[in-house]
């Protein structure tokens, strides 16, 4: 990725928050739709946002993390296969939390809810396999720790940065800013991209909030990052409907492929990924002046 990440784009709905992606596609779309899909794409720069007023509420059973973008607080840290397990993740930033260290790692037939940032955030590590598996209520959490999502751009089902492995049969729902975020590990400092992500993911959903007024999500995505086997997956009801914000209204995405090895979205429906219910079903950019 040539541009520098941080500072580029303000997103939809957005709360004080900075990001942005690559740009451009095949058959290319409109350019103020390629920039309106940049940015509400979710990146991953900068500084750990505050998502919640109960982040300072620190649950006993959090452990310290320090991750690439900085201490947080995980449920848990397996150090061994993690199966049939249900981690409430309520007061904590992450789940599970899975470092450069966590290769081999697998997880399988397991709950995990009610993170504030990330339900599984696999941080580097390589050939991850998650299977059978539900994540959700990942974002802002009230005094009382009950979801109630908002604008702050995170709340991320399953966050693979610079990370490889493999999803299957896993449904995300109820997430804040989008059910995956796929992406590089990008130079804090540059922009450039350091390590892409590589996860293959079939016969799994991404199930929005619906229509909400405060947030643009996002059901798949990838950034920066390739998808080696992706099919048969499902994304629907991300929609954002904010008439008193004219430039990003209706640009949550069901799948969103942003500098891939996806070339259009033609790819993804002979795949059998299927889509309804979002502003846009489908959107693919690879325009290599950008990637």
């Amino acid at each position: 990725m040539k541009a520098v990440e941080s500072g580029r784009f303000l997103l939809a709905g957005a709360v004080g928050v900075i990001l942005s992606a690559c740009s451009g596609a095949g058959s290319q779309p409109p350019a103020q739709v390629q920039q309106l899909h940049k940015s509400s794409a979710f990146a991953d720069t900068g500084s750990v946002a505050s998502t919640s007023a109960s982040r300072s509420v620190r649950s006993l059973h959090c452990t310290a993390v320090t991750t690439s973008k900085g201490p947080m607080t995980a449920a848990a840290v397996p150090t061994s296969k993690v199966d049939h397990a249900n981690i409430n993740a309520s007061g904590c930033d992450v789940g599970i939390y899975l470092g450069p260290s966590s290769n081999g790692q697998s997880i399988d037939h397991t709950t995990v809810t009610d993170a504030n940032q990330y339900g599984i955030f696999a941080d580097q590590a390589q050939n991850v396999t998650i299977d059978h598996t539900q994540v959700s209520k990942i974002g802002n959490h009230d005094g009382s720790g009950t979801f109630a999502p908002n604008g702050v751009q995170t709340g991320v089902g399953l966050y693979f940065r610079g990370a490889s492995g493999s999803v299957d049969h896993t449904d995300l729902f109820l997430y804040q800013k989008n059910g995956t975020a796929f992406n590089c590990l990008f130079d804090a400092i540059t922009g450039a991209c350091v390590k892409q992500s590589s996860v293959s993911m079939t016969h799994s959903t991404a199930t929005g909030l619906g229509k909400v007024n405060y947030i643009a999500q996002n059901g798949i995505q990838y950034l920066d990052s390739t998808a080696p086997r992706f099919e048969q997956n499902t994304a629907t009801n991300n929609m954002y409907d904010n008439p008193s914000d004219p430039i990003y209204n209706q640009s949550a995405t069901g799948y969103l492929f942003l500098c891939t090895n996806i070339t259009s979205d033609q790819d993804l429906i002979k795949a059998h990924n299927a889509a309804n219910n979002n502003d846009y079903n489908y959107f693919v950019d690879n325009n290599p002046l950008d990637c």
